[in-house]
């Protein structure tokens, strides 16, 4: 009778490292852990954080086996050969628990979890909780973890792995030791898998290795899995050309005579090129994506000391070389804009094929375009900015009189607080603001109507204001404010919490606006929207200072409420706040528009 032959075992689960020496790209965290077990400095949780596939879970089982191990070495390793290491192998052991959080993350789950804790390990020093993807955890089984994972037995240890740190509560990592995994480099899961092998005598071409390494993304489990799949495909041989058919990765030849056809400007070539690889199954958006990563390359090519950024194929790193010194660094760049530019409207576009045909069409025809632009002085200039002209700005001190201003009209002429007919040449160290225009501005001749008058004054105290040296809030002005924001707060359909800020009386007193309401329930509403209110008053004035103060009383009705400015209104307040204001509008003959 023949011998059944043994099931078979993925190599994820079959080559799992049981030793920390064995674990591949995470020295920094082998090497503290082992440390810690020489020296007996346990903690009492840790967390170990990191992406997919790079070793969290299997630390963690070693770290379990290792502290629990009868004969551990003096490296700190288990011997895997004592009755706690053979019954951990075997899955028999009660010392060491493993929840998975992604389906059990309720209370109940937890509390059975923390029921175990209560209980002294059997045969062993230490009882291990190992939980995996910890953030799936709910809030309520979170906070039913918080009082056992801070204090526990001293013979309890607690070890969570998770994929999101960020989505863990921060009572919980406070509680704990982080651990961070980086992702493995291409060049060990490349080592690994040539062990693999070996071992399984499988014949396998470099080339291939790399590209499943660089497939994997630094995650080991990943690139077993792939190794496993493509082995099956392959009939254990692997070779470039088979391993990127089953992983539908563009060959990096079609690039190459894609680039020396652009490079002859022969666009039918081009275009046949791309067809070819359309039929191939590749669609644009992916060979877009891979005509990125090639020019990227190129690139980087170029620059010998970011040669260590080109993570490319050995075999290829020479043509990459002699191309990138083939071509200019205007044409690459331009490239890569182009092909970004086909990216984003890739999406939005009906006929995609046609697109790509384009992109494919303008990177052919670069070189011209690079040679019209250098060559055309009409081109040129217009990129140019000539006579720069600089705005010189003081800040205006609170109460002071409004800062000079010069407008260039048929006369130049000068406004300041006590003359307003003398010509006055201004330099940076004098008390005013200078408006000059450009070539491209327009001259306002005396007495023609400013409509822009308001846009002035509003960017000379922005202006100012960018100093560093704002002027408080005025009343008036937070009242048109606030009008606008309850404006704003009824075209979202949220007229019940625009209401509650119609019906509140706002006062500014030295960047401190006080809400005052009638009672408690106006109070909260107000206290739920403050950001957001502060925001849109700190975006308006940029006064990042100011401070927001509810305070309740019950005879708000008696407290006079201010009308709402009119535009009228607000001109002649800023006439009376701003005596050059008026000044400026007789002198000039403005009529002001509002």
């Amino acid at each position: 009778m023949a011998m059944e032959s043994s099931p078979f075992i993925v190599s994820a689960r079959k080559y799992r490292p049981q030793n920390f020496d064995i674990v591949v790209g995470q020295a920094h965290i082998t090497t503290t852990l082992k440390n810690a077990i020489t020296n007996q400095h346990l903690a009492h949780a840790y967390l170990f954080c990191g992406p997919r596939g790079v070793g969290k879970t299997t630390c963690a089982r070693i770290l379990a086996k290792a502290i629990n191990c009868e004969n551990i070495n003096s490296n700190a390793e288990p011997c895997n050969a004592c009755q706690p290491c053979r019954s951990f192998q075997s899955g028999a052991t009660f010392n060491i628990f493993e929840l998975d959080a992604a389906s059990n993350n309720s209370v109940e789950d937890i509390r059975h979890l923390i029921e175990q804790v209560r209980y002294a390990p059997q045969g062993g020093k230490y009882k291990v909780f190992i939980v995996d993807e910890v953030h799936m955890l709910s809030a309520n089984a979170f906070n039913a973890f918080l009082k056992t994972l801070e204090e526990p037995p001293a013979y309890a240890v607690f070890i969570l792995a998770t994929t999101e740190k960020q989505k863990i509560l921060p009572t919980i990592l406070s509680r704990c030791q982080i651990y961070d995994f980086k992702r493995i480099s291409n060049d060990d899961i490349e080592e690994y898998l040539h062990g693999i092998t070996i071992k399984e005598n499988i014949l396998a071409e470099k080339e291939a290795l790399t590209i499943i390494a660089q497939k994997s993304d630094g995650g080991m489990r990943d690139a077993l899995s792939l190794f496993d799949k493509i082995a099956s495909f392959t009939n254990n041989n692997l070779t470039y050309k088979n391993t990127i058919e089953h992983l539908d990765i563009l060959d990096i030849d079609y690039f190459f005579q894609l680039l020396t056809a652009m490079q002859s400007q022969n666009i039918a070539q081009v275009l046949n090129l791309f067809t070819d690889i359309y039929k191939k199954g590749f669609d644009g958006d992916t060979f877009l994506e891979a005509s990125a990563a090639f020019f990227r390359d190129l690139l980087v090519s170029k620059n010998k000391e970011a040669i260590n950024l080109l993570d490319v194929l050995p075999t290829f790193k020479q043509q990459y070389f002699q191309l990138a010194e083939q071509l200019e660094m205007s044409f690459i760049l331009s490239a890569l804009h182009i092909i970004n530019e086909a990216e984003i409207q890739f999406k939005f576009t009906r006929n995609k094929k046609l697109l790509v045909e384009m992109a494919l069409i303008k990177i052919t025809f670069l070189p011209q375009a690079i040679a019209f632009v250098e060559t055309d002085p009409q081109v040129s200039t217009k990129k140019k900015i000539t006579n720069k002209q600089s705005v010189y700005l003081r800040p205006i001190p609170y109460k002071s009189a409004f800062p000079k201003v010069v407008i260039h009209a048929e006369k130049s002429v000068v406004l300041t607080q006590d003359s307003m007919d003398s010509n006055y040449v201004m330099t940076p160290q004098q008390s005013e603001i200078k408006i000059q225009p450009t070539q491209t501005e327009k001259v306002i001749p005396i007495g023609s109507k400013i409509t822009s008058l308001a846009d002035v004054l509003k960017n000379a105290i922005q202006q100012t204001q960018a100093l560093g040296n704002i002027r408080p809030l005025e009343q008036y002005e937070l009242e048109q404010l606030v009008a606008e924001y309850i404006l704003a707060l009824e075209k979202k359909d949220q007229r019940y919490i625009s209401t509650i800020f119609a019906d509140t009386i706002f006062a500014v007193t030295d960047d401190t606006i006080r809400a005052i309401v009638s009672r408690t329930f106006n109070k909260d509403i107000l206290v739920q929207n403050e950001i957001a209110f502060m925001d849109f008053l700190k975006q308006k004035t940029k006064r990042m200072q100011l401070k927001f103060i509810v305070e309740i009383n019950e005879d708000v009705t008696a407290i006079k409420k201010p009308a709402y400015y009119t535009s009228q209104e607000l001109f002649e307040q800023l006439e009376q706040t701003y005596p050059l204001i008026k000044k400026m509008k007789q002198n000039l003959m403005l009529e002001i528009l509002l």
